[in-house]
């Protein structure tokens, strides 16, 4: 097995201010016994900001859709202190049957302290699989793109 090698050290997007925005208050239950937010905790945080962006994009126009993908780079740690956060989101990947997400979380100082990358599925209840993306929800999620 070859050694492992240090990553590329991470940057946060240089447009993320342009980025769609949500506060998302730290819940107590998601502290750790090392006095910060659990790392399972965070997807969370994504998944409900990339929600809550993905409705005021659609609406009750909303296709159903399933999580594909979630990776998380966590860089600085957030305590209950510097809640509320700010969830950045903007689209990245705009499919046929599918969209992806750029998520970004800073700490109410603003220091960014974690970055996700997201896909999605459109899916179809009946079929159970995948279904295509609407022509006005792709053009939703093209417009606000990162």
């Amino acid at each position: 097995m070859p050694p492992t090698t240090p990553s590329t050290r991470f940057t946060f997007p240089d447009d993320v201010e342009s980025w769609w925005t949500c506060s998302y208050t730290v819940p107590e239950s998601s502290i750790d016994e090392l006095g910060h937010m659990t790392a399972v905790h965070y997807p969370v945080a994504f998944e409900e900001a990339a929600v809550a962006f993905l409705d005021s994009l659609w609406g009750s126009a909303a296709p159903d859709f399933v999580v594909a993908e979630t990776h998380v780079t966590y860089r600085h740690e957030i305590v209950l202190e510097t809640s509320p956060v700010l969830v950045s989101v903007a689209t990245w990947l705009v499919g046929r049957t599918s969209f992806g997400l750029h998520a970004v979380i800073a700490d109410s100082e603003g220091i960014g302290c974690a970055y996700s990358s997201m896909r999605y599925v459109v899916w179809d209840r009946e079929a159970r699989s995948k279904a295509p993306l609407s022509r006005p929800a792709r053009e939703a999620l093209d417009r606000r793109r990162g």
